[in-house]
């Protein structure tokens, strides 16, 4: 019988994500940061209002408070609605990003282009912009 083998995603940066417990709800796709250990790191969903400092991460699944979740650096999300390649998106309220630029927030990521007419939301809020 074959081993099985573990195809890499390459959507998200699952080689790089790591195991966290979550102090809330956090959705697929959420913009979480670092906010502390206990046997592990703990993560909250990061907010443009708080200004919550440490590394900020991409939520790969759904999970619930009080659960451990895996969270990546970077994650692609097919994009409908009106944008434009290269268009920034910004970090909002509890951890969802947007491409309106609200006063107090960050760049985490940027429309890209795909096949045809799709956009993609590349959202990795350690890069650059």
């Amino acid at each position: 019988m074959a081993a099985k083998v573990e195809l890499l995603n390459r959507m998200d940066g699952r080689v790089a994500a790591i195991r966290a417990l979550a102090s809330e709800d956090i959705k697929k796709g959420s913009i979480v940061c670092i906010t502390g250990v206990q046997s592990g790191p703990v993560v909250s969903l990061a907010d443009c209002q708080h200004k919550k400092k440490g590394l900020l991460l991409v939520a790969l699944t759904n999970v619930n408070a009080g659960q451990t979740g895996r969270f990546c650096s970077y994650m692609l999300l097919p994009l409908p609605g009106e944008a434009k390649s290269g268009d920034g998106v910004y970090l909002g309220k509890k951890g969802k990003w947007s491409l309106r630029k609200l006063k107090t927030s960050i760049q985490v990521g940027m429309v890209l282009p795909g096949k045809g007419s799709s956009l993609y939301a590349l959202i990795a809020p350690q890069g650059r912009y």
